[in-house]
C-alpha cells in the first residue's frame, strides 16, 4: 500500500501535538536539534502562542504552521517564522517519530509545503537554515531546489544555543520554475 502524505493548515485540535511534540523529547533529542535546554521559557507558552496565530490573516501572521499528515495521521509539522508578509520567512520542518526519518517524508512534506508558504504569504524569498552538520534536511533542501548561500553561526530559534547552520534560499522567481 502506498504511504500518503499531505499538508494543511494547522487547526485548534492540532495544537496538543505540536506542543506535545516539544514537551515529550528527551533531552538528548532536544540537544540533537540544538535547543538549549536551560532556555526553553519560550516553549512553555507554546500553545498560547500558537492559537492566537490560527484567526490572524495572513498578512498579521507572526508563524504560519502546516500539519503534516500520513495517511490521514499526524505525523509532523512544517512552518515559518521570522515572517514578513509579502518578503520573506524562515522554514522550518519536524518529524514526531523518529522512526519516520529517513523514508522521503522529510522531502515530500518540504515540497508540499512551499507552495503554501509562497502562494498564502505571498513570499518573494523563503529561507531554511538547518544545522551544518545534519545531512538529512540539507541533503533534501538542495534536491528540491534551495540554493545554499551561505554556512554561518546563529541562534536560528529564541530557544536554541548557536550553531552553523547552512542559510538556503528559495526566491518566488525559483519557485515558479520548480513548481
Amino acid at each position: 500500500m502506498q504511504t500518503k502524505i499531505t499538508i494543511r493548515e494547522v487547526q485548534k485540535d492540532d495544537i496538543p501535538f505540536i506542543v506535545g511534540y516539544w514537551n515529550n523529547s528527551s533531552t538528548d533529542d532536544l540537544l540533537a536539534m540544538g535547543i538549549d535546554i536551560n532556555n526553553i521559557e519560550p516553549l512553555r507558552n507554546l500553545g498560547d502562542r500558537l492559537e492566537g496565530q490560527l484567526e490572524l490573516p495572513y498578512k498579521n501572521k507572526a508563524a504560519y504552521v502546516l500539519v503534516v499528515m500520513m495517511d490521514e495521521k499526524r505525523i509532523g509539522h512544517c512552518y515559518v517564522n521570522n515572517l514578513i508578509f509579502g518578503e520573506e520567512a524562515f522554514m522550518h520542518l519536524h518529524i514526531w517519530e523518529s522512526n519516520k526519518h529517513k523514508k522521503g517524508i522529510g522531502s515530500e512534506m518540504v515540497r508540499q509545503s512551499i507552495p503554501h508558504f509562497f502562494e498564502k504569504l505571498k513570499l518573494q524569498t523563503l529561507f531554511c537554515e538547518p544545522a551544518a552538520m545534519n545531512p538529512a534536511p540539507n541533503k533534501t533542501l538542495e534536491r528540491i531546489g534551495f540554493k545554499l548561500i551561505k554556512r554561518h553561526t546563529t541562534i536560528p530559534a529564541g530557544w536554541t544555543f548557536p550553531m552553523e547552520v547552512n542559510r538556503w534560499k528559495m526566491t518566488l522567481e525559483d519557485f515558479k520554475n520548480i513548481f
